[in-house]
């Protein structure tokens, strides 16, 4: 398995998420082979105007599009404390979010976190950017802790509405495009990572991983079909129900991947049943 886990054994996780996982390791094969075949230009412009549609989608702006892409060095860049504490920096500096765009999901508005980070928070989402795991359980770890971080240092509770913070989303997509991923593309649709203290560390961030490694695959699909020829116009964006659908008919297809695979085990002991990307 060519799935770039690290020290985290394969089996502490949950099946449905190694499931997940797989897919963005084969598409992100796919991905790499295409990337080989066509200019650099390309591939950047294509991953430019994704996030930069999606940024506006939620009301923000080209800062934000900038902080989302980090350019092909970032492999080699450390996530060190100082360096989280840089990045909060900048982040903090970005105006609030405007009013989403017709058709976008209900939610709160994009929220930078002004207050400044302690030594300890940048030092303990440093920590969280480095775990030895799969890049995007890497990453979920990243934002569950970095919503933590952003309710510890506000004083503010979260209640559910953690994708409305911008700084997990950022430091997210820096520990993903560190592992050649492409940076998450922001979705209100995100589950709030569970309060820590939990015993079992992957069982409840279990659904956040899930999700992360759907965008991961959305945004590789992207990339993949982005043709400049056919890319809408500036101020025209496709519309989000687009993707929403073809998201919402995948986990549809998921759902019902156990059902499937009870019957093919009553033909043949034998037999599973997996969805993967492009099905």
């Amino acid at each position: 398995m060519d799935s770039q886990l690290g020290d985290t054994p394969w089996e502490t996780l949950p099946e449905r998420v190694r499931a997940d996982l797989r897919d963005v390791d084969l598409l992100r094969t796919v991905w790499a082979r295409r990337r080989q075949d066509r200019p650099q230009q390309r591939h950047g412009a294509a991953r430019r105007e994704l996030t930069r549609d999606r940024v506006r989608e939620w009301g923000g702006g080209a800062d934000l599009t900038d902080l989302l892409l980090t350019g092909e060095s970032v492999s080699g860049e450390p996530l060190t404390g100082p360096h989280v504490a840089a990045l909060a920096g900048r982040v903090a500096e970005l105006p609030e979010g405007e009013e989403r765009r017709t058709g976008v999901p209900d939610g709160p508005p994009l929220r930078p976190l002004r207050t400044a980070l302690s030594t300890e928070h940048t030092l303990r989402l440093a920590r969280a950017a480095t775990v030895p795991a799969h890049p995007v359980v890497r990453a979920a770890h990243t934002y569950a802790e970095c919503v933590r971080v952003a309710a510890e240092a506000s004083g503010e509770e979260t209640h559910g509405d953690g994708a409305a913070w911008t700084l997990p989303w950022v430091l997210a997509s820096r520990v993903l495009q560190r592992a050649d991923l492409p940076p998450l593309l922001l979705d209100p649709g995100t589950p709030p990572p569970d309060p820590a203290g939990k015993h079992d560390h992957e069982e409840p961030l279990a659904p956040l991983v899930s999700h992360m490694a759907r965008l991961v695959t959305g945004a590789l699909r992207d990339e993949l079909a982005w043709n400049p020829e056919e890319a809408v116009p500036s101020g025209r964006p496709v519309p989000p129900l687009t993707a929403v659908t073809r998201r919402r008919v995948l986990e549809h297809v998921r759902s019902r991947r156990g059902s499937v695979a009870l019957l093919l085990s009553a033909l043949d002991p034998t037999a599973t049943a997996t969805v993967t990307s492009g099905d």
